[in-house]
């Protein structure tokens, strides 16, 4: 179920790191604009995990509730990995995660530290590895449900071919970087989904 028709429950998320970049995607419940932004951390509720957000636009603060599964440890909560399953995201639409590579390899080209750019290169392809989640047994194309966003629709609708899965395979593997085969803690404290903003 997609995380658009659940707006009352909690959203489903794989990891902390998908649940933090989700706030790119959300919208404000007050002006309807997005993205949100963090206004303070996520923390254990009673029974899901609560991030406080504030909308950019309008400044309204809303409560996102997330159920993150598998649940966090202390460790994973810092990794980067945002899913370590096969499983497509459930919050963020094959086009949300185009987009994303889109914005932070772009990022990355302007980056004048050879370390940082790295960095934005790894998170690029890990976005990519998410939209690449939504082809199904070999598909050209993404199947429906894999745009749950009226944008994502939206852009499916106006330019389908931009969503060929060989386009997208060219572009990973013009990346240097290996999908990753197990989780990977982060190595400093430094919040990494708010790196490239």
């Amino acid at each position: 179920m997609a995380a658009d028709d659940i707006p009352n429950e909690a959203l489903p998320a794989h990891s902390v790191a998908e649940a933090y970049l989700y706030l790119q995607f959300a919208s404000c419940g007050k002006c309807g604009k997005s993205p949100l932004q963090a206004d303070g951390q996520l923390t254990r509720g009673k029974q899901f995990f609560e991030l406080p957000a504030r909308c950019k636009s309008c400044r309204d603060a809303t409560m996102l509730v997330f159920d993150i599964q598998p649940e966090p440890s202390r460790q994973s909560a810092q990794s980067k990995v945002i899913n370590a399953t096969s499983e497509p995201s459930q919050l963020i639409d094959v086009h949300g995660w185009l987009a994303m590579f889109q914005q932070i390899i772009s990022a990355s080209g302007r980056e004048q530290d050879a370390v940082a750019s790295r960095e934005l290169v790894e998170e690029a392809a890990a976005c990519l590895d998410e939209a690449l989640k939504f082809y199904r047994d070999d598909s050209e194309i993404p199947s429906p449900d894999a745009f749950f966003t009226d944008a994502g629709r939206a852009s499916f609708r106006k330019s389908p071919e931009r969503y060929t899965r060989a386009t997208w395979m060219r572009r990973r593997l013009q990346l240097p970087v290996d999908p990753p085969a197990l989780p990977m803690a982060a190595t400093s404290d430094k919040r990494w989904w708010q790196f490239w903003r």
